[in-house]
């Protein structure tokens, strides 16, 4: 076939048309069918009758093999070998080459295709309204190539004048009546089929959710009148109850509730499982090893409860948010005419431990690899078995500062090192005293907190960096309005440097030279996005669209209480400062490859004290930056602005106190795993103050002036939407400084894990 054309619609629905074509033609890149370009070339090199040549070869070498062998073990792998040799050529055989597999063939001609094609497209124009549309077909042949058109009259679209429901109980009745402005169906709106799809999946989740344990879709049925003269429907929405199989619809609760924590270790061992009652609950384990009246709370459904299907799914959910349980399975069902409810959780290994190598390199230059390994034990259960812990020791190679003393002397790679070791421990309940009802109330905000103690070192010829991180943080979402809020009420950062040599140079600008620091933060972020689903991988529901609100306060406890500052030296540098940040990002899906996606940042931070030193100094670690993955990426991490400042061999990498960031990427899948990008990037920081130089300040007047624009194109693995390795080259377009050659190559380099946003 050369063409297919549909005459006689919108675009919108010759879209939806090709969508539901029964063999529709090759996709298109950019104008191009290279999928079909691919299946073509690997049938040029498809050779079947040489595969069968070679199946035979290989049974005929592998059976002289096997007579010349007498231990079992060793014939064993031959047969092993053997078998997998003769599957790969097998596969081959029956699907093709790779090229022909990762291709699309050509699609031919056949008469039976467009007659089942007219049959769609009228089944499509029917189910959206459509009911006196009408679809034929001309087939013209050029060339030895069919040219087919299909036409296309949809005439009268069909409008719904009344709804009903009848059913023969009243308590059905009058719920439905009360929900009548959540329903699919409305007065007045044009008739589509999917719609009645929808209504029903209401009606049956609203009955289940309401204690109709047995309600299904063969009690939920529509009957439409349908008017020609003009073109209207009346519906009647039938819910019935006793009639023929279908049983009777009557509320259930439930009688009573079972929580089975055996696992795979008894079952093959036979470990006898101790029965205990708790809040009329049956749960079966090995021991007491969680704490039932905190597990409970995550239970939304006890006996004597109405049956309900959200609570069932909020439950699942809860203990999904335990991290606890490798799997999860709640199976409601009647026995002896009463309704069970059984949870059958399965623990994960009490400890688990994960090795993790990576690294990162900047345009590929070996000299500024830096790799690093970490090694990650994970301990569950904890605190009465609703918590876990999570000691992460790494180290890897730091990069050398350019521009520097250290640059001038040739020092071993070893003494470029760092070293980390963090704890962190979590547990889906509020640390805190609470009453128990207000307890009970949050446990439907799914609440977490995390206590994070972290420590690092950083290892250099002229000066060693520790550093000292700790927050306790609460957090908690609402998946009905999809929100999600952390607070962290107490942070802890403490910063400080040993100098090897009294006679450095200090530059206040490099963070490895500035005075000690100590300070103690708050922060509360609340995101606004569609909540992923725990029933599949994160990547596969990644954010349509995400709001982000955070603020964040440095330096308060010390000075709401300034004995802290007697126990620690006067070395120490104190900061106080207010930052705001906002960020929004959203994604559309142009066609089913193709996505485009946007992102804007804003940010803040300003720094403020009782003191004139106080008010000019701002943590270099709370700073912004532009440059590197998710940012601009046609410029390396830290090398651009603030403002027109440029770089020199003199200075280091510079930070600002406010952020103006935009990106756009548009992403098409390719072949297999392969995804291609095109992206533009826009921004740039500044400074906010006072003493700052007037070419890293921030004006209204000529902002938009100093923003570095960058683009580029990218490849991406994506595998199976878990794990996504991108490579990114991006080109400066416009320089805030004016210099098109300063900072750098003409091209910048990211090779990064996940999307950049």
């Amino acid at each position: 076939m050369k063409k297919e054309l549909i005459v006689g619609v919108n675009s919108f629905h010759k879209k939806e048309l090709k969508k539901h074509a029964v063999r529709p033609l090759h996709t298109t890149f950019l104008g191009m069918p290279i999928r079909k370009w691919l299946y073509q070339l690997g049938a040029k090199q498809f050779a079947p009758d040489k595969i069968k040549k070679d199946i035979h070869a290989i049974r005929n070498l592998y059976a002289a093999k096997l007579s010349h062998t007498v231990e079992e073990k060793e014939r064993e792998k031959l047969r092993t070998k053997r078998d997998k040799l003769i599957h790969a050529k097998e596969m081959v055989y029956a699907q093709g080459n790779w090229f022909m597999r990762k291709g699309e063939k050509p699609v031919e001609y056949d008469p039976v295709y467009v007659k089942e094609n007219e049959k769609i497209f009228l089944n499509y124009f029917y189910s959206i309204g459509y009911l006196d549309a009408e679809v034929s077909s001309q087939t013209v042949t050029q060339k030895g190539k069919v040219v087919v058109t299909y036409y296309i009259k949809q005439n009268k679209l069909y409008r719904i004048t009344s709804i009903e429901v009848q059913t023969p109980h009243k308590e059905i009745q009058t719920l439905l009546s009360q929900r009548i402005q959540t329903s699919f169906l409305q007065k007045g709106h044009s008739y589509q089929y999917q719609n009645l799809v929808k209504e029903q999946e209401r009606i049956i989740t609203l009955l289940s959710n309401e204690g109709y344990f047995a309600c299904n879709e063969k009690h939920v049925s529509f009957e439409a009148k349908v008017f020609h003269e003009d073109a209207t429907i009346s519906l009647t929405i039938l819910i019935e109850g006793e009639k023929g199989d279908i049983p009777h619809l009557k509320k259930t609760k439930v009688a009573t509730v079972v929580v089975d924590f055996e696992n795979q270790y008894d079952r093959e061992n036979k470990t006898a499982m101790r029965t205990v009652w708790f809040q009329n609950v049956e749960c079966r384990m090995r021991s007491h090893t969680y704490a039932l009246p905190a597990l409970m709370r995550k239970i939304a459904i006890r006996p004597g409860d109405w049956y309900s299907k959200r609570k069932i799914i909020e439950t699942y959910e809860r203990l999904h948010d335990l991290a606890l349980f490798e799997s999860i399975t709640i199976l409601p069902k009647l026995e002896a005419d009463q309704l069970v409810v059984h949870i059958q959780v399965r623990p994960y290994e009490k400890v688990k431990c994960q090795l993790e190598l990576g690294g990162e390199c900047i345009n590929l230059n070996v000299k500024r690899l830096r790799p690093t390994i970490k090694i990650a034990p994970t301990i569950r259960p904890l605190w009465g078995g609703l918590g876990m812990a999570c000691v992460e020791a790494s180290m890897g190679l730091g990069e050398r500062q350019e521009n520097t003393q250290e640059s001038t002397q040739a020092y071993p790679f070893y003494r470029y090192m760092f070293y980390q070791l963090r704890y962190k421990f979590m547990t889906s309940r509020f640390v805190c005293y609470l009453p128990e009802h207000i307890i009970r109330l949050l446990e439907d905000f799914s609440p977490k907190t995390t206590l994070d103690i972290g420590y690092s070192f950083f290892r250099r010829p002229v000066c060693n960096r520790h550093k000292i991180e700790a927050t306790f943080a609460y957090g908690w979402c609402s998946r009905s309005k999809h929100i999600n809020f952390q607070m962290v009420p107490c942070g802890i950062i403490a910063d400080f440097k040993n100098k090897k040599s009294e006679h450095t140079e200090v530059n206040r600008g490099d963070p490895w030279q500035t005075p000690p620091a100590f300070l103690t933060t708050m922060e509360a972020v609340c995101k606004i996005e569609p909540l992923p689903s725990v029933y599949v991988p994160l990547l596969s529901n990644y954010k349509k669209w995400m709001l982000s609100l955070g603020i964040e306060g440095g330096g308060l406890y010390e000075h709401i209480f300034p004995i802290i500052k007697n126990f620690l030296s006067n070395k120490f540098q104190y900061c106080q400062y207010v930052k705001f940040d906002v960020t929004y990002r959203h994604a559309w899906q142009l066609t089913q490859d193709t996505t485009f996606v946007c992102q804007t940042k804003w940010g803040a931070i300003m720094a403020c004290g009782a003191t004139a030193k106080e008010a000019k100094e701002v943590y270099a670690e709370k700073q912004y930056t532009v440059g590197g993955h998710g940012s601009v990426r046609a410029w390396d991490t830290q090398m651009i602005g603030p403002g027109r400042y440029e770089v020199n061999k003199k200075n280091h990498p510079q930070k600002g106190d406010l952020l103006l960031l935009g990106n756009i990427e548009l992403r098409q899948k390719w072949i297999g795993y392969l995804e291609g990008a095109l992206f533009l990037d826009i921004g740039n920081t500044w400074k906010l103050a006072s003493h700052a130089l007037p070419i890293m300040k921030f004006n209204w007047n000529k902002f938009y002036k100093e923003l570095a624009v960058g683009g580029g194109v990218g490849l991406r693995l994506n595998f199976y939407d878990t794990f996504v390795l991108c490579g990114d080259i991006a080109i400066p377009f416009c320089n805030p400084s004016g210099n098109k050659n300063a900072n750098g190559p003409p091209f910048n380099f990211n090779l990064s894990i996940d999307y950049p946003f």
